[in-house]
């Protein structure tokens, strides 16, 4: 998956089943905040399990202050037309941060976190 795509220059389609921090008591993740995952997250691995695979991302927020993953699909409706759809959204696990951790600064990014 080449991140980030877009279908005819449009933002992703994000689903509204994609803000589960609703259903954990928190604030909804703003639409603002997962476009920024989007576009300047890391992808962290693919759960090749799920048709079709699900793409995890993650990144900050636009504060930068909040860790967050999201999770992304690839569909085409028309052959060689290729659309993002963010599936999942949430407060990055611990077990995401690690590796977004590991990936920062083994990519070169010593600016901080």
């Amino acid at each position: 998956m080449d991140l980030p795509s877009r279908l005819v220059d449009e933002d992703p389609t994000i689903l509204p089943s994609a803000h589960r921090e609703k259903k954990h008591g928190e604030p909804p993740i703003s639409d603002t905040d997962i476009l920024h995952v989007y576009r300047y997250g890391i992808e962290i691995g693919v759960n090749t399990q799920r048709d079709p695979p699900t793409h995890m991302i993650v990144g900050t927020g636009t504060s930068g202050a909040v860790l967050y993953e999201i999770g992304v699909i690839e569909r085409s409706w028309i052959p060689e037309m290729r659309e993002h759809v963010i599936v999942h959204a949430m407060r990055a696990r611990l077990a995401y941060e690690m590796i977004w951790m590991t990936l920062q600064y083994s990519n070169g990014d010593h600016n901080g976190v």
